[in-house]
């Protein structure tokens, strides 16, 4: 038998059959078939099985499969997930759109490498736990907007984790507080890391970027993980790729290794290293010892002049030493309502901006 003699013996994929398993928590529903050209259109689907679309969404990614059928050409269906719509006064198309709105370029020329600390964002979480993911959003556009008021040498972005607020966080119970869900959380995320590298692009004549793991970022707590293996990382890293398939970009991108939650590099004539702040209690205190530790053992971080973290939603700045400044930037979101009713703790959000020269921070502020 001849190869086309085998394709030809194969047998015909098995007729498609559409229709939803669906229960209050969400589920699947699949497409009768269409002809070539033709796409649903989810709402005329959703209606079709009895589901309103006013109460149900499409989640993620859809499943499209395509087979022929002897004289009527290709078919093609479609399966997709579906989750409970969550209630919202923005459609999140919109939002997306948005983020590309122009903005002026910089003007002011200045020295040296201006550093952007971007941390605890938490893309996702609902208004009435102190978030608001349109806020946040603006918010976010705002602040860099405000940081790269200017032109640098180069501009060093820094993701410091918590990027999204997941879906891992108290065991699951911050989920009936988010306004999106998780694929729109990280749809978000990546369109605005990949708006604020060209807005560096713009102000700098090279951008460095790192990212690092945050605790909300965890893709699972069921069973031990990489550190790496994080939302957080993969966010950053995707934007990298398109970065990397679609241009030549005088950008350069640091991670973790693999197991370690930190990353240490060279910006200009300044050493950095970053590292979320959820491996450690006492904030100040706790990143002293910490960097204390890692220098005493010989490890990367203790090499480095300015540590930059982030978890606990609150700019904080020190001296450390002669020659070594741990920095601490806010948070995104308004507040954590739940920490603020314990504790009636708040701060102002925004994003921690400086200039470095000769390992130095300067023009140390939040925007």
């Amino acid at each position: 038998m001849n190869n086309l003699d085998a394709l030809r013996a194969l047998t015909t994929p098995p007729e498609w059959r559409a229709g939803c398993d669906v229960t209050d928590t969400g589920g699947h529903v699949t497409t009768p078939a269409y002809s070539d050209g033709e796409e649903p259109d989810w709402q005329h689907v959703l209606e079709a099985m009895d589901l309103d679309p006013d109460r149900w969404q499409v989640d993620g990614a859809v499943r499209h499969s395509a087979w022929e059928v002897p004289g009527h050409g290709t078919k093609h269906a479609y399966r997709a997930r579906i989750v409970p719509r969550i209630p919202r006064s923005f459609d999140v198309e919109d939002l997306i759109d948005s983020i590309y709105e122009d903005i002026e370029p910089p003007s002011e020329h200045r020295a040296g490498w201006r550093t952007l600390q971007i941390g605890d964002t938490h893309i996702g979480k609902g208004e009435g736990d102190g978030g608001g993911t349109e806020k946040i959003m603006e918010r976010w556009r705002a602040s860099v907007t405000a940081a790269l008021d200017g032109a640098w040498e180069g501009v060093h972005l820094a993701f410091l984790g918590d990027l999204i607020e997941g879906q891992v966080s108290q065991n699951g119970k911050n989920i009936a507080g988010m306004d999106c869900t998780l694929t729109e959380q990280l749809r978000i995320a990546r369109h605005l890391v990949s708006w604020t590298v060209q807005e560096a692009l713009h102000a700098g004549q090279r951008v460095i970027v790192s990212a690092i793991p945050g605790n909300h970022g965890e893709t699972t707590r069921v069973q031990g993980r990489p550190l790496t293996d994080s939302f957080d990382v993969d966010i950053v890293n995707a934007v990298q790729q398109s970065f990397d398939e679609f241009g030549n970009y005088p950008v350069t991108w640091y991670y973790p290794r693999p197991h370690e939650g930190h990353v240490t590099y060279e910006v200009g004539d300044t050493t950095f290293t970053s590292v979320h702040g959820h491996y450690f209690s006492g904030k100040m205190t706790g990143a002293e010892k910490w960097w204390s530790g890692m220098a005493v053992h010989g490890r990367a971080p203790g090499r480095a002049q300015v540590m930059m973290c982030g978890h606990f939603h609150s700019m904080q700045v020190s001296n450390f030493t002669a020659d070594k400044w741990i920095m601490f930037g806010p948070s995104l979101e308004t507040q954590s309502t739940w920490f603020a009713e314990k504790s009636g703790a708040s701060s102002k959000p925004g994003i921690l901006a400086y200039d470095t020269i000769n390992g130095v921070p300067t023009n140390i502020g939040v925007v």
